[in-house]
C-alpha cells in the first residue's frame, strides 16, 4: 500500500525494531539517502529478509543495508568487511562515524586454540 503523506511505497524497505505492530517502530532511510526517519506504530507491512552479518557469510545480495549502532565498535574490522563483500551491486552502510572508525582500527582477537591442540598432540607424540 502506498502511503504519500509519509513518503512509503510498495517495495520500501526499512527496520522493525519491536515485538509487534502496536509496539514497534520503523526505520527508514530518508528521501535523501542519508537520514533516517522513523514511524512509532507504523501502518500495516509485510515482512522482507534480513540477518545478522555473522549469518550471511559465504551469501551475496543485490541490496545491502548494513546497520551499525552503539555497541557495534567491538564487532572489528571483520564485521565491516563481510558487510561490504555481501552486496552485488549496492552497499549503504548506517551508523555514526565514531563508531565506524573504531571498528576499522579493531581486529577480532577471538582464537580457537586449535594451533595450541594440534602442537599438544604432536609433541605428546613424541
Amino acid at each position: 500500500m502506498n502511503d504519500f503523506r509519509s513518503s512509503l511505497y510498495n517495495g520500501t524497505s526499512g527496520v522493525l525494531i519491536g515485538q509487534d505492530l502496536q509496539n514497534a517502530t520503523a526505520y527508514f532511510l530518508d528521501d535523501s539517502g542519508e537520514g533516517i526517519r522513523s514511524f512509532e506504530n507504523p501502518p500495516a507491512y509485510e515482512m522482507a529478509f534480513c540477518l545478522s552479518i555473522h549469518k550471511s557469510q559465504g551469501s551475496e545480495f543485490e541490496e545491502v543495508l548494513a546497520l551499525f549502532p552503539d555497541g557495534s565498535e567491538y564487532f572489528g574490522r571483520e564485521a565491516l568487511y563481510t558487510a561490504v563483500t555481501r552486496g552485488k551491486k549496492t552497499l549503504s552502510i548506517v551508523g555514526k562515524e565514531s563508531i565506524l572508525q573504531k571498528m576499522m582500527k579493531n581486529y577480532s582477537r577471538k582464537r580457537s586454540g586449535f594451533l595450541e591442540r594440534i602442537s599438544k598432540k604432536k609433541l605428546g607424540g613424541l
